[in-house]
């Protein structure tokens, strides 16, 4: 990425927010409001979500922009940037940190979803010989040559699918990720802080040690199922590769997000359509089912106002005390109510620029915070639910949302996406077997880190 691009798309970045900072600073000289304490605290806060934001943006539109442009020309710097061959488990698996790599794994994914559909190594490909034919794979590259690449067999995606998943997915972003070495991994979290005490001379410090408790993951297997005929070629699989892989990486952040909202591990599920024992939503305890088992922080939200959500972040206590740490999680339904959210008095408390600023949702159409939290909106939040927050196949019209802190969650990764085929002779049908393993767990015990807006009408 050039940084003369990126000091461009900085610059622009940085304007616009200094520009949004003085429309609030206007806003609030227009209604006396400019010496406020509040006000000005509400000010800084916002000053410094904007310039972070805007710091954010124009990283991320550099990389795309370099990324755009990479595609457009030849794929020859794979042996320009001087990789090897066959690539190393590193290269692979690893976040690509030039176009080299970045251009490696791409075709390893490709060839890797090639050979499993079609049933034969990649190296036995016509495409194979295309990407080596193009410079993708290096002009060095020989099939024919012992430790030249004849024997390379894609193992697994690389490290871009997982990015891909990642991307799909709205809800991990929230929460710490960690690496597990085994299937069940035990590993210890923060409790209670340590107490201070007075220190007098030639007298011992009184004694506190922090708490500490252990979590255990125990990784579960998500899987995506596809099928295929058996009479595919080469000629017609190629041209969506991508398309297959987007739509592998949507499948399986799909399932996680699912469990992570709705997943129960009790021996009845909450829901009574959760029956069958491979359901996505039986892998861990999600969002709901802890706010069901700890309940302190529920409120009834069938009147969605104002008072009732700050009522969760009271309830939440020191959990919900410091926005960055805490996200709100709301479905479609939920989040286009809150465009319209009024406080107990039937006073709009978002809608107009004198409550909510420049950000107001009559000019954005948006809600990017709520009390200074963040609110992301996911799919898997149900909106056939009964007033209690559960599925009873008998009252389906409400929804929930959720206040979460952040550090009370953990997901961990313990194998990145792999592929199994298998060919079914008597249908003449190929079917293809995405599989991630990983686990989701609550870091707080019985902790009141997660709360719930019930009977929230759908």
């Amino acid at each position: 990425m050039a940084s003369d691009e990126l000091t461009r798309l900085l610059a622009e970045n940085l304007t616009e927010a200094v520009g949004r900072t003085a429309a609030a600073l206007a806003e609030h000289e227009a209604h006396g409001k400019a010496n406020d304490s509040l006000a000005r605290q509400e000010r800084e806060r916002q000053s410094r979500s904007l310039l972070t934001d805007a710091v954010t943006r124009a990283q991320d539109a550099a990389d795309m922009n370099a990324r755009r442009k990479f595609e457009l020309v030849v794929h020859d710097t794979a042996l320009e940037g001087g990789s090897t061959f066959p690539p190393t488990e590193d290269s692979i698996a690893e976040p690509a940190r030039d176009d080299a790599t970045w251009a490696l794994q791409r075709a390893n994914d490709e060839l890797y979803l090639l050979s499993k559909i079609l049933g034969r190594p990649a190296s036995k490909t016509k495409y194979f010989e295309q990407l080596q034919s193009r410079g993708m794979l290096g002009k060095a590259l020989s099939t024919t040559t012992i430790g030249g690449g004849a024997e390379w067999v894609p193992s697994g995606f690389s490290a871009q699918i997982a990015e891909a998943v990642q991307a799909e997915l709205r809800l991990a972003g929230l929460h710490d990720r960690i690496t597990m070495p085994t299937k069940t991994y035990t590993f210890p979290v923060e409790g209670n802080d340590p107490s201070a005490y007075l220190a007098f001379e030639n007298n011992d410090i009184t004694a506190s040690d922090a708490a500490t408790r252990n979590v255990v993951l125990d990784a579960m297997t998500i899987a995506a199922r596809q099928l295929f005929s058996a009479e595919l070629t080469e000629d017609s699989v190629v041209p969506i590769l991508p398309r297959l892989q987007t739509q592998i990486a949507r499948a399986i952040a799909r399932g996680i997000e699912n469990a992570m909202v709705n997943g129960d591990t009790a021996a009845t599920h909450m829901d009574s359509d959760v029956t069958e024992a491979a359901d996505v939503r039986k892998a861990w305890m999600g969002y709901r089912a802890k706010a069901i088992a700890d309940p302190a922080a529920n409120i009834d939200c069938a009147s969605l106002e104002a008072e009732a959500l700050l009522s969760i972040k009271k309830l939440m206590g020191p959990y919900a005390l410091d926005p960055s740490e805490c996200s709100w999680v709301v479905g479609i339904s939920a989040f286009n109510q809150l465009l319209m959210l009024k406080d107990h008095a039937g006073t709009p408390y978002v809608t107009t620029v004198d409550k909510y600023g420049p950000q107001a949702t009559l000019l954005t159409g948006e809600l990017g915070r709520l009390f200074g939290i963040p609110v992301v909106v996911s799919a898997s939040c149900r909106e056939d639910l009964n007033a209690s927050g559960h599925y009873d196949g008998l009252t389906k019209t409400k929804t929930a949302l959720f206040l979460v802190n952040r550090r009370a969650f953990v997901l961990g990764d313990r194998r990145r996406i792999t592929l199994e085929t298998q060919k079914n002779i008597s249908n003449q049908q190929v079917t293809l077997v995405a599989t991630w393993r990983g686990a989701f767990g609550h870091c707080f015990g019985h902790e009141i880190s997660a709360g719930m807006g019930y009977n929230v009408a759908s």
